[in-house]
């Protein structure tokens, strides 16, 4: 199993998924087990998405609060952006999160 955190608009979300999983999977889980994620991507195509990935690891700590660890993931100083999968270019509705709008 692979564990990770997510985070859309202001929400860190816990991600757990299996080492295999392909990203729409990982979305899939991701809605499926948050209403916010469901009422954030509501009606959205997966083509409005641009997708990053940190270039350095943010910390977490028992001293730091959810919203510093969330203000850090949100420096853009620290995003790189990843073209989407090639399913997601295509156009096709989204049922999708760890993407930012």
């Amino acid at each position: 199993m692979i564990e990770f955190f997510a985070v859309l608009k202001t929400d860190l979300l816990p991600v757990e998924v299996s080492n295999n999983a392909k990203i729409f999977q990982i979305f899939d889980s991701l809605e499926s087990k948050w209403e916010i994620v469901r009422h954030i991507l509501n009606g959205t195509s997966r083509d409005q998405y641009e997708y990053y990935k940190l270039k350095n690891p943010v910390l977490f700590s028992d001293s730091r609060t959810i919203a510093d660890i969330v203000k850090d993931c949100l420096d853009k100083n620290n995003w790189q952006e990843v073209p989407p999968p090639p399913a997601f270019r295509e156009g096709t509705r989204a049922r999708c999160t760890n993407a930012m709008r």
